[in-house]
Order: structure tokens, then sequence, then C-alpha cells
């Protein structure tokens, strides 16, 4: 009976680990301003298109905090060929990569979403990709951001900008993952605004959120090894 209990307890506690803390930086925007241009470091928001840190206005309060992400342009000042503004942040992986390469670390990726609606050409659309790569983070420079594994989760937003909308994936991770990197978007799925206007009338991110855990069987195997290891302990102690 005690070692029956014993064994619930660690499969329970084994379920039960809470998510880690995000292991993004400035998630919720409170910090810092966009740079521009891909990555070159890791811990920053980045992109080759136009947005902005903002506190309340249209409307529209942060989700949490001060200040929030407004998307502009999927350009530098408006783009007609292109049809999404995309927000970048590399993250090093490196602590993790005992558990990576074990191939069951899994990442969980959120972040909340909101907009205004003008009227029906509004666009509605959010994104977030997740990119894996095996080099280093200085590659990006000449590589650009073509991953050779990604993952894409899509939001479309309905009209109330009094509510926050929350998307988000869980995958597993390629043993060989050495950094990512996170891309929030802002899609043009209803119009694509001539190049030199405002593309976006009102669209915004919120508490962007990245955690890397084991995958539950493993923290399962890891519990039962806890078990065995307490089952030998009275073997000895019978020897003795």
């Amino acid at each position: 009976m005690k070692w029956s209990m014993l064994l619930c307890w660690c499969c329970v506690a084994a379920l039960s680990v809470p998510a880690g803390a995000t292991i993004l930086a400035n998630g919720g925007f409170e910090e810092a301003d966009c740079a521009q241009g891909i990555p070159t470091a890791f811990g920053y928001w980045t992109g080759n298109d136009i947005a902005e840190v903002v506190g309340p206005e249209n409307g529209i309060r942060p989700f949490e905090g001060t200040r929030m992400l407004r998307f502009i342009t999927t350009g530098g000042i408006g783009n007609a060929t292109t049809v999404t503004s995309n927000i970048d942040q590399a993250v090093d992986l490196t602590p993790w990569s005992s558990l990576i390469e074990t191939g069951r670390a899994e990442l969980i990726v959120s972040g909340w979403f909101n907009r205004i609606h003008v009227d029906d050409w509004t666009d509605t659309l959010f994104g977030i990709e997740v990119g894996a790569y095996a080099g280093s983070i200085e590659d990006l420079a000449s590589t650009g951001l073509n991953p050779p594994y990604s993952r894409t989760v899509w939001l479309e937003t309905d009209r109330a900008p009094d509510t926050w909308e929350l998307v988000g994936k869980k995958f597993v991770l390629p043993d060989w993952t050495r950094f990512v990197v996170v891309e929030i978007m802002a899609h043009e799925n209803m119009y694509n605004d001539i190049a030199g206007q405002g593309e976006f009338h009102g669209h915004y991110a919120d508490m962007i959120s990245l955690e890397i855990v084991p995958e539950p069987g493993t923290l399962l195997l890891l519990a039962l090894g806890g078990l065995s290891v307490l089952r030998a302990a009275p073997g000895r102690s019978r020897v003795r």
C-alpha cells in the first residue's frame, strides 16, 4: 500500500509540474521600443517592418502593464507587394541543450492580440511563428530568417476592441536546436494597402510568452526513476 501511494504521488507530481516562466525578454513591451533589422543578438525585439510601442489608444488598453506593440506597416514606409508586418526576437536555448538533445523538449508559445474595427476592409489576422536554428545567431546576417524547421499558429480576431484574444501552440523541438526566433505578425488578409499608407488601422500585440518544458512522458520517466531509487533503499538496509 505504501509503495502504491508513493507511485501515485510521483505520477501526480510529474504530471502537475507547473509550466516555467517565459524565456522571452520584454514580452509585455514595457522596457524598450523595437529595433530595426534582423536579430544580431538575443533578447530584444526587432524587425524590417515598422512597429512601435504605445500606451492606451484607439479605445484599446494594454492587456497588461502600460504599454503594448502596435503594428504599422509591412515594409519601411508601406509596401504594396508585402502583406505581413513581422517583429522578431531571437532566444538562446543552449542552457537547455541537454534536454533538447533528448528529443523531448517542448516549446509553448503564446500571445495576446487585439485590434480596432473600421470597416469591412479592416484586416483581422494575426500570427506567431517559431523558427528553430542549429548554428549561431551570427549566421543570420548571411542566411536571413530562413529556419530549417518552424511552426506557425494563426488567429482570426473579432471586432470587439475591449477584449484581447489569446493564441498559442505547443510543439517538440528538433534535437539539434541551438536557438529560436519568435516572430509575431499582423497580416493583411482583407486588403493590401498601397505603399505610403498606414497599412494597419490599429493592430496590437501584448504579453508574448515562450516556455520550454519536458514532454509529459519525460516527466513521468523521471518520476518513475526516482521511485526506483526509493525502492532500492529498503533492500540495501535489509542487506545490512
